[in-house]
């Protein structure tokens, strides 16, 4: 993800910037000075000294971390943050103690109550004990924090989102509902685990357009695919039964069970097309009951008594009523548990006007519109949908289906009707017209926090460039001011590396992708504001590598190409400075049996000047140098782990960089 990379480069930069800081605190001994430079570096620098880690230096973004700012120099890190964790202390002082370089990532600083939560990303680089003056400073530790609180919050965000998802699947199973969704081909077909659980498969089958069909009844198969095809060529809605056959039955007995399922297409805000989503439930129950309730109404005129008993076992509630005055003469213990009062014993139509309710349109069912009234006239009612008002008060959906009886002759002799109880059918369309709201806010929230990270992005890193330019510019300007020789070029030295970095940060707030750096143009970048056509001869390949190598292999670039100007001096057309940069063959390195021939990325740059002393051949030796550069290269080539070659080419010197490629 974006974020991710975006964190790691902004965290690699910062780390650098901390070994900055720590190299210019050894070389500008006057605390005062150190501190109006370190006061114009976008993260809160502070240094401690002694093994009771008193704070000698702190800049004012430092000095804002603590839940009630306070002077801190002279004060120790126990008293400044009296909440720290031991584990957080216990860090400081393994560095102290071992020189080691640690990090701490995501630390929640403690604020006040009208102020919401900070974290941060502490890097503790160890200081060695100062050998100038009089009196020479203790060994310390330099305390680098880069604030991430967008970045954690931003995070925790997403996780949210998650989370809407995660509840949205268990309320449909809590509904004992499964949830699927097709695309413009049926291929693109997906469903939830308790979708499959409804069709007799375990919760972890992929279940799939393909395992969908072969657990539909072979009868069924052609009449789903048609109806799932008109729905998304249409745009529309599908509703749709059929037997589901677990494998390994035969489809017949109580191994066969019936679905009904309905779905809605939706508009997709993310590409030009959209998806069917929708629910399948288990309606075997009320399939068996429509058999059995058939079975017993079409024998309730020859035997009344055997009627009653077995509609009384129906889990529909009967009404019966006799022509031509409407009388009602039976209903079954159903429909009053449905209903939640007693049967009406209404003595005519104009009775019926006692049972209030509503059609689906909202308006008021008069009293010869309820289906048991309709088929005394003769007419047939299939399953009109009522509102009703129940004998507690409360409201409810009834589905009614309703038949005249008529006799031997013809003769309309009464009416009987079936009711159902469909609430909770109902309530599930509204779930899932809910679930489609829901689905459509996740969609809109999703694109909104992403177009925000890519946004947040972008600002960092055009912020970082333009607060590491205006370090840059500060510490030109403090250095001119200085008339120590010494002193003067370490500000310049300076002020070469920190614009190093910001040029990183220039590519990567124009690039789309903040991963990675196009090396080539920024290495000729470099070389145009160190010297012209004429004075430098580079030769760079087109080649992307990540941000967080990008970063210090732009660092040893600048202080090889700037060692080379300050012994060798500028080159000229005939003898230019020469740079070259792309993949090439290390027959040092790699796999011996394989030829040691491993490919790698190569950085070399080679002057005219009076060459290298001998000592400095070998890297030790650069290490241990007083040369600050000199340790820089060392560091730097360790960090990314390079391998570093130097050699004199009589005249001049060519140091060659090696970066192994990875796979």
């Amino acid at each position: 993800m974006t974020i991710g990379n975006g964190t790691a480069s902004t965290a690699s930069a910062s780390q650098t910037l901390g070994h900055l800081i720590s190299a210019l605190a050894q070389e500008v001994p006057d605390t005062n000075l150190l501190l109006r430079i370190v006061d114009r570096v976008p993260a809160g620098v502070a240094i401690v000294r002694g093994p009771d880690m008193r704070f000698t230096l702190a800049n004012k973004a430092y000095a804002a971390i603590p839940a009630k700012p306070g002077r801190m120099v002279g004060r120790s890190v126990a008293e400044v943050f009296p909440g720290m964790p031991k584990s957080s202390h216990a860090m400081l002082e393994k560095v102290y103690a071992t020189g080691e370089t640690l990090s701490l990532r995501g630390h929640q600083a403690e604020t006040d109550l009208g102020r919401g939560p900070t974290f941060w990303d502490m890097d503790f680089i160890a200081l060695p004990e100062s050998g100038g003056g009089s009196q020479p400073d203790e060994k310390g530790v330099l305390i680098v924090a880069r604030d991430v609180t967008r970045q954690i919050l931003s995070e925790r965000a997403g996780e949210s989102l998650r989370a809407t998802e995660a509840r949205l699947n268990i309320a449909l199973e809590a509904a004992d509902l499964g949830a699927w969704s097709a695309r413009d081909e049926l291929g693109e077909f997906m469903s939830s685990p308790h979708a499959a659980v409804l069709h007799g498969l375990s919760p972890d089958t992929v279940f799939d357009h393909d395992t969908a069909m072969s657990v539909i009844h072979p009868d069924d198969r052609e009449a789903v695919r048609t109806a799932l095809e008109r729905a998304i060529a249409t745009k529309g809605v599908v509703s749709v039964e059929y037997r589901a056959v677990p494998p390994g039955t035969s489809g017949t007995g109580g191994a066969e069970r019936w679905m009904a399922s309905r779905g809605r297409w939706i508009d997709d805000p993310f590409t030009s097309g959209g998806q069917l989503f929708g629910i399948v439930r288990d309606i075997t129950g009320r399939k068996h009951a429509d058999a059995e309730r058939e079975s017993l109404i079409t024998r309730m005129a020859s035997d009344q008594a055997r009627f009653e008993a077995l509609v009384e076992s129906l889990p529909a509630g009967v009404l019966v009523a006799e022509a031509p005055e409407g009388r009602i003469v039976y209903g079954n213990r159903r429909i009053e548990e449905i209903l939640r009062h007693p049967v009406l014993q209404s003595a005519s139509v104009e009775a019926y006007g006692e049972w209030v309710g509503w059609h689906p349109d909202g308006n008021p069912v008069a009293a010869d519109q309820w289906p048991l009234a309709r088929a005394l006239k003769g007419e047939f009612v299939p399953g009109d949908e009522f509102l009703y008002r129940r004998g507690d008060g409360t409201t409810g959906w009834i589905r009614v289906c309703g038949a005249p009886v008529i006799d031997a002759a013809g003769t309309i002799t009464g009416s009987v009707v079936v009711l159902y109880d469909v609430d909770r059918e109902k309530q599930a369309v509204v779930a899932l017209r809910n679930s489609e709201e829901r689905v459509r806010s996740v969609l809109g929230e999703k694109e909104t926090l992403l177009a925000q990270k890519d946004m947040l992005l972008k600002e960092v890193n055009h912020r970082v460039k333009n607060s590491l330019q205006l370090v840059a510019s500060l510490l030109n300007l403090q250095g001119r001011q200085v008339e120590d020789p010494k002193s003067r070029q370490a500000f310049e030295d300076a002020v070469s590396r920190v614009g190093a970095i910001a040029q990183v940060h220039e590519q990567l707030y124009k690039n789309d992708d903040v991963s990675k750096v196009e090396f080539g143009s920024y290495l000729r970048t470099l070389c145009t504001q160190y010297g012209g056509e004429s004075s430098i001869a580079i030769e760079a390949a087109t080649t992307e590598i990540s941000t967080d190598v990008a970063i210090p292999l732009g660092l040893l670039a600048v202080e090889l190409l700037t060692n080379a100007l300050k012994h060798a001096g500028p080159g000229t057309p005939k003898q230019p400075l020469e740079i070259f940069f792309g993949e090439s063959r290390d027959s040092k390195a790699g796999d011996s049996k394989a030829g040691g021939n491993t490919p790698v990325l190569s950085l070399s740059v080679r002057d005219h000047g009076p060459g290298i002393a001998p000592e400095f051949l070998d890297a030790r030796n650069r290490r241990r140098s007083a040369s600050l550069g000199m340790r820089l290269i060392e560091s730097l080539a360790g960090q990314i782990e390079a391998r570093i070659e130097v050699e004199n080419t009589c005249p001049g010197v060519r140091w060659t960089l090696m970066l192994p490629v990875g796979p």
